[in-house]
């Protein structure tokens, strides 16, 4: 059998309406097998995948074309729901693990509760940008934004409220970041009239 230097892609119908397509690599050329092997339906939705020693994942699809379950190639079951707007509100992975996902009006997600009960927050402004985050451990993150959208503040704290750290930022005209604030140290940039950075200055602040 000839061996290609190449990666050769071939495909055909799979004998269900569906498409399978078979990747060769010059190495799984030399072995005579495939490096993968994907499987689709007659919708183009991918069904599997095979790697190249044979090792197979399977997908399933709801009637709308989402993936509700996905099996393994150590042959376990990771499950997905879907609320009516299309939004992934639960997973759950194969040793029974359930991480759920909660949506605001906006259709962000404002609370991730993961499979040990512990919750993640978020919170947006009006035009969606995240103004508050509270990650598992219960650090708090508040970002304050100017009129264009970029971030001008960003205060963060622990579980308590307490050991807070800053960072800040100042822009130019056109959005681009002329002086950053954090740890101690503060950053400034130069640019050309074009928007392309020229100079980028690093300097410790006093008493910091």
């Amino acid at each position: 059998m000839a061996v290609s230097s190449h990666t050769v892609t071939t495909a055909r119908e799979n004998g269900i309406n569906g498409l399978q397509q078979e990747i060769r690599t010059a190495r799984s050329q030399r072995a005579d097998r495939a490096a993968k092997v994907y499987t689709y339906d007659a919708r183009g939705r991918i069904t599997g995948i095979q790697d190249g020693n044979q090792n197979q994942t399977g997908y399933h699809m709801d009637p709308w074309g989402r993936v509700h379950q996905i099996e393994t190639a150590e042959g376990g079951k990771e499950n997905f729901a879907y609320d009516y707007a299309g939004h992934i509100t639960s997973t759950t992975d194969a040793n029974g693990g359930v991480i759920t996902y909660r949506y605001n009006s906006q259709g962000k997600v404002c609370e991730i509760i993961d499979q040990e009960g512990n919750s993640e927050m978020f919170r947006y402004d009006r035009e969606g940008r995240m103004v508050f985050h509270v990650d598992r451990n219960g650090k708090q993150v508040r970002t304050t934004y100017n009129v264009d959208g970029n971030p001008v503040l960003e205060r963060a704290c622990d579980y308590l409220g307490e050991n807070e750290v800053t960072r800040s930022w100042e822009y130019d005209d056109i959005g681009n970041v002329k002086k950053a604030v954090a740890g101690g140290f503060c950053y400034t940039y130069e640019y050309r009239p074009d928007g392309k950075l020229i100079k980028k200055l690093l300097y410790k602040i006093s008493g910091a």
